[in-house]
């Protein structure tokens, strides 16, 4: 499973990841009071799907991971907004989002490698290849 396209993956797989990104989208969304999107939540989306898809696609090559999480991310936002967003860096002098970011990571690691055991754990351990 590590290294395969998005498509590769079973499709209950994609199903759980795209439920936990949109939770995700929906909280940071709440958090941000205000009707117009915020870059910034943006990235910590984006840096939240780096994390979250990384035990799959760790060992891979890495544009299939960024393809990975730009069809995840194509789920809670345009594509103008992600693009922005996965090219995106904290603005000098915003310590909160720069220190944010490698937190926002590890979290989603953590729930990324939670599906990685279930699925490993629940007969998927012959499609997944480590």
């Amino acid at each position: 499973m590590q290294g395969e396209p998005a498509s590769a993956l079973p499709q209950s797989l994609l199903d759980d990841i795209d439920r936990r990104i949109k939770v995700v989208a929906a909280s940071l969304k709440q958090r941000q009071q205000t009707e117009q999107p915020d870059p910034r939540c943006d990235l910590l989306l984006a840096t939240y799907a780096l994390g979250l898809t990384a035990p799959f696609y760790e060992n891979g090559p890495p544009d299939r991971h960024l393809d990975a999480i730009r069809d995840r991310l194509a789920h809670v936002m345009p594509s103008d907004r992600m693009t922005q967003a996965l090219l995106a860096t904290p603005p000098d002098g915003d310590d909160w989002y720069a220190n944010a970011l490698d937190p926002i990571e590890a979290i989603g690691r953590k729930d990324g490698r939670e599906f990685f055991a279930r699925y490993a754990g629940a007969g998927g351990a012959a499609a997944i290849q480590n």
